[in-house]
């Protein structure tokens, strides 16, 4: 069943380049609508260049430093906030103001506080970490209160109310935050590099892609950035995962 649903998908995935390859026929104009086969073409001569690969390593680096850091203040804060309902009260504003603002908004104003090489790691982090924040919060205050009130009855060890209770109460809260986070890191991360024009990463070479209406390019880039998004989502899942599986078979 599940073999057929990926095929499934794939042919659906086939389908929708097929629509591209015979809209961009009719369109007939490059510069509004590309055909695939010249973006997989110029994709493939992107590829041959240093440039290239410099450009994603700096945009992956900084945007996950961004994300790694959402989640750990994500989830530190979190579990403050459950302890301390005053820190909650005192963070849900600006959590709030956060969630409304839009990201257009903290990239200009963080152009003002920081330089271009962090705009992206501070972007990442900013959008991230109320996803974090809100959902392990929730996740802690729908953890069953018998089981807690079973360990306090057989004194369980902090180690394995984490392990027994907490872990497997908060994995799909924090499994479904990394899923979402991922992708808001690298769209808000490399929004923040394309309106700052930072220099050899991929938002740079979006914004330049657009200023010399190269749309081949534009395409390119895009590609990469999906690519390299829905990789590391799959990535960061897997790794967590395996590691919540080694603390349950321990």
């Amino acid at each position: 069943m599940k073999i057929s649903i990926t095929k499934n998908k794939y042919i659906f995935i086939l389908i929708w380049i097929v629509i591209w390859h015979i809209s961009s026929i009719i369109i007939s104009q490059d510069i509004l609508l590309v055909s695939p086969v010249k973006v997989l073409y110029r994709l493939v001569e992107l590829m041959m260049t240093l440039e290239f690969y410099i450009s994603v390593i700096n945009s992956v680096l900084r945007i996950f430093l961004g994300f790694i850091l959402a989640v750990v203040f994500g989830v530190l804060f979190a579990i403050i906030s459950k302890r301390y309902k005053l820190v909650y009260d005192f963070l849900i504003p600006v959590i709030n103001v956060i969630k409304v603002t839009p990201v257009a908004s903290f990239i200009i104003l963080a152009l003002m506080w920081v330089d271009t090489d962090s705009l992206s790691i501070l972007i990442a982090f900013l959008i991230t970490f109320p996803v974090f924040f809100l959902n392990i919060y929730n996740g802690f205050n729908n953890i069953d209160v018998k089981m807690l009130e079973m360990a306090k009855v057989y004194k369980f060890k902090l180690k394995d109310k984490i392990n027994h209770i907490y872990i497997p109460s908060l994995q799909t809260f924090f499994l479904s935050s990394v899923s979402v986070g991922v992708s808001l890191s690298f769209k808000s991360g490399v929004a923040g590099e394309v309106i700052a024009i930072a220099n050899n990463t991929i938002g740079g070479n979006l914004q330049n892609a657009k200023v010399l209406l190269e749309t081949a390019d534009i395409f390119c880039w895009t590609i990469v950035i999906v690519i390299i998004s829905i990789f590391i989502e799959k990535l960061c899942v897997k790794a967590i995962k395996a590691t919540i599986e080694g603390l349950n078979n321990d």
